[in-house]
């Protein structure tokens, strides 16, 4: 890292003597006294630069203070969670898991018995047509059952 880029106030100073040298160059080639060129130039530039300054060291304590922060915070959940107990969920986990496996299962073994079911009404529904004689099955209305 620059040494002048660890000190803001040494990095000014430094931005300022280079700015001062390219100032002077453009004065001599546009006619311009050096001197009042220089003075407006640096009078236009140097709060800026101090303004610039102001902002990247604000920026800098800001980080550093939440830095701190998420330190302490930290310290604090490392010492909570050493002291508390917390519950596993992994049983219950375990156990939704199998009801889930289960709830599946019988919900295909539904679709299929379904899909019989639309099977055999449709066999009997073409043989009714077809004039042959099938036993008549009727649901019970409570119950939904074939009797």
């Amino acid at each position: 890292m620059h040494a002048a880029a660890a000190n803001p106030a040494s990095a000014s100073a430094d931005s300022a003597e280079a700015a001062g040298a390219a100032v002077d160059a453009v004065a001599e080639a546009s006619g311009v006294t050096a001197a009042a060129f220089k003075d407006g130039l640096l009078g236009v530039l140097t709060p800026m630069v101090a303004q610039c300054d102001e902002g990247v060291q604000s920026a800098l304590d800001s980080q550093t203070a939440l830095s701190q922060q998420l330190d302490r915070v930290a310290r604090e959940l490392q010492a909570f969670l050493g002291s508390s107990q917390i519950p596993s969920l992994s049983p219950y986990a375990q156990k939704l898991a199998d009801v889930r496996q289960r709830l599946t299962v019988a919900n295909a073994t539904l679709l299929q018995v379904q899909a019989r079911l639309a099977k055999i009404e449709a066999v009997a529904e073409k043989l009714q047509r077809a004039g042959v004689s099938t036993p008549r099955f009727s649901r019970d209305s409570h119950s939904n059952e074939l009797r």
